[in-house]
């Protein structure tokens, strides 16, 4: 499959890209887990949005914790 930031692929060459099956990308679709968008009542995507997106959503995940971590009194 061959992409540009601007070229927009199939649902299928999504599942191909991502090493998923195509009912996985429609789950992913239902949980706005990936951009896309509607041409004529079909799917197309956008490779580049997509790896931006989910990049983000993987920074989110990995950044730590905010939560103090307590010392245990010593007395």
């Amino acid at each position: 499959m061959s992409t540009t930031s601007s070229q927009l692929v199939t649902l299928k060459e999504v599942a191909e890209y991502l090493n998923v099956s195509e009912n996985h990308v429609r789950n992913m679709m239902k949980k706005k887990e990936i951009p896309y968008v509607t041409l004529g009542g079909i799917y197309r995507f956008d490779i580049q949005e997509i790896r931006e997106s989910l990049t983000e959503k993987l920074a989110r995940k990995t950044r730590p914790s905010k939560t103090k971590i307590s010392k245990p009194n010593e007395d």
